[in-house]
């Protein structure tokens, strides 16, 4: 998603905060904000530059159990 252009749907929508209520104290956590602290406890720093290298990423996500192929 980090490589997607600014005004792609998925991009706006996943780095948004949605309009409505607001409640009182914390603020709401969005998707990315818990890929970022998710990504900040397997210890990948500069995970935005390391998205945009298909290969890197595709190296991180298979440490974390997420791709089961090839």
């Amino acid at each position: 998603m980090e490589r997607r252009p600014e005004a792609r749907t998925v991009k706006v929508v996943c780095t948004n905060i949605s309009e409505g209520k607001e409640y009182v104290g914390k603020p709401r956590r969005r998707w990315f904000d818990n890929v970022a602290n998710d990504l900040y406890k397997m210890c990948v720093r500069g995970w935005r530059k390391i998205g945009r290298d298909g290969y890197a990423w595709k190296l991180i996500l298979k440490e974390a159990g997420v791709l089961l192929g090839p």
